[in-house]
């Protein structure tokens, strides 16, 4: 199998599994994973607030994609001998140059971007279904916080001060979109220092954050008419 061809069968992999987080129950087993690393049947079961043949059944598909890795603890004979947790592979991001498309042949380079298209289609179908379980969450509290007791006040605004949703939002010409580049290369060097600062503390460090860097090409979906659908004056333009 040649490179390419191992990449490609790695995008259609990832893909596979991104399909499978539409599914709510699948999305929380997935957060858990990233967060706490390796758990078992009954540690799932626990979290989900689910039955352990309810959790078995959602692994299964995970395990058919093979992005869930299994491992053994001691305890032998048991059902929650057998631990879960994300392959490896899983947190690498495929990062392809123009070059690397240009020096393929055309029949490769079709199949492969095709593949890539795919991935970002359904990064960005997960990234909507975490942003809806998280609108929904929100939503749950706002509603109880104006008919709750002041207990649940309380509550909220420990969980809310302590724990809150922080965002940036920049908007960039094309030369401060080229010194915001400069500037991610030294960042990345920096955030990367920190994940292998805390990596070394322990492959089951628990991990409650997720940092999201996104940069959308605002003027292109802004001029894409989603009715008219005119895909190529779209991309001509």
């Amino acid at each position: 199998m040649t490179d390419i061809e191992k990449l490609m069968e790695k995008l259609k992999k990832r893909i596979e599994f991104m399909k499978l987080l539409s599914s709510v129950p699948k999305l929380r087993i997935l957060l858990l994973l990233l967060i706490f690393r390796k758990l078992s049947l009954a540690q799932l079961s626990k979290l989900l607030g689910r039955t352990k043949a309810t959790v078995t059944h959602h692994i299964k598909k995970f395990e058919t994609s093979g992005i869930i890795k299994t491992s053994r603890k001691e305890a032998r004979g048991s059902i929650d001998a057998k631990l879960y947790e994300l392959d490896p592979d899983f947190f690498e991001l495929v990062e392809l140059s123009f070059d690397k498309f240009q020096s393929l042949e055309q029949n490769e380079s079709r199949e492969l971007l095709h593949y890539v298209l795919l991935r970002d289609k359904w990064m960005f179908e997960v990234f909507r279904n975490i942003l809806n379980f998280a609108n929904r969450f929100y939503q749950e509290i706002d509603e109880r916080f104006l008919t709750d007791n002041s207990d649940f006040i309380k509550q909220t605004k420990d969980f809310y001060f302590k724990s809150p949703v922080d965002y940036d939002i920049w908007f960039l010409t094309e030369d401060g979109k080229k010194s915001y580049d400069k500037a991610v290369i030294q960042f990345k060097e920096r955030i990367n220092k920190i994940v292998e600062d805390d990596t070394k503390k322990g492959k089951l460090v628990v991990r409650p954050y997720c940092i999201l860097n996104l940069v959308l090409p605002l003027k292109k979906l802004s001029e894409f008419d989603l009715e008219r659908k005119r895909i190529m004056d779209f991309l001509g333009s």
